[in-house]
């Protein structure tokens, strides 16, 4: 007898092939003890850029600027 329960599975590589492949691979070796609700794929978008062409943090302060860019920030 089993408990229902959830299972998540984040599987990352550098290339889609690989993290295909080790999908295909573990889901062959779990069988039929569980079963696949859900799948998202994600991507990496040209050199990091968001989809609207932007590198999120890059325009960041650093240093001394960084107190007088924030509006609340308690600086001492």
């Amino acid at each position: 007898m089993s408990t229902p329960g959830g299972l998540l599975l984040h599987i990352r590589a550098e290339c889609e092939d690989f993290g295909f492949e080790f999908e295909r691979l573990l889901l062959d070796a779990l069988g039929d003890a569980i079963t696949m609700a859900d799948e998202v794929s994600g991507f990496r978008c040209f050199d990091s850029h968001d989809l609207l062409g932007f590198v999120d943090g890059m325009s960041n302060p650093t240093g001394g600027d960084v107190c007088g860019a924030a509006t609340h920030a308690s600086c001492g």
